[in-house]
């Protein structure tokens, strides 16, 4: 069905393209305005330091809605400009047949997974290897995704050191993983 086909053709490009275009910003506005109403019903959080202490709040309408305007204004005149007078070069047209080039390596925020993929091995139990780093990155995502949800510590305004700990832990293993795709000559290949 996402194929379009038996193969990659223009049905599975054209199919993109409206996933891209249609149903991502469509889910996005989902999101947004779910995140808004949770808002508006539950109130903002409070981190836990400041919470006894008195702290200025100001209204969500106009008050906070006029500041995020301008700034998201601003920021896309900054990149309207960037666009205009340093505009990235595209550079020569891909062959879809030549093979992958030496060294190629995804963007820096990407390289803790590609590092992943590359050091774990092909089967894990009854498991392959790659499938369960991606399953793994999945879970690792919803739970990112369902923290504040699964908290209960922070509801009740108290320190969750569980969760602390599982943040720090995900962040060394993502910055470990970074630095060692650049350090390490072999892996970044």
């Amino acid at each position: 069905m996402i194929l379009g086909g038996p193969s990659v053709s223009q049905a599975t490009l054209s199919r993109f393209f409206w996933f891209h275009v249609a149903l991502l910003p469509m889910a996005a506005f989902f999101l947004m305005a779910i995140h808004v109403l949770l808002v508006q019903t539950l109130g903002m959080s409070v981190p836990i330091k400041i919470k006894d202490k008195k702290h200025k709040e100001i209204s969500f309408f106009p008050d906070f809605i006029y500041k995020d305007a301008l700034g998201w204004t601003l920021i896309l005149v900054l990149i309207g400009v960037i666009c205009v007078f340093l505009p990235w070069e595209i550079g020569k047209k891909a062959d879809p047949f030549a093979a992958t080039p030496l060294g190629i390596k995804p963007e820096w925020y990407f390289t803790f997974m590609f590092t992943t993929l590359k050091l774990i091995p092909g089967h894990v139990l009854f498991f392959e290897g790659e499938q369960l780093a991606i399953l793994a990155f999945m879970i690792g995502g919803l739970v990112w995704l369902l923290a504040p949800y699964l908290d209960r510590k922070a509801a009740r305004y108290q320190r969750s050191p569980l969760f602390t700990w599982i943040g720090i832990a995900v962040l060394l293993y993502i910055l470990v993983f970074t630095v060692l795709t650049y350090a390490v000559p072999k892996l970044g290949q």
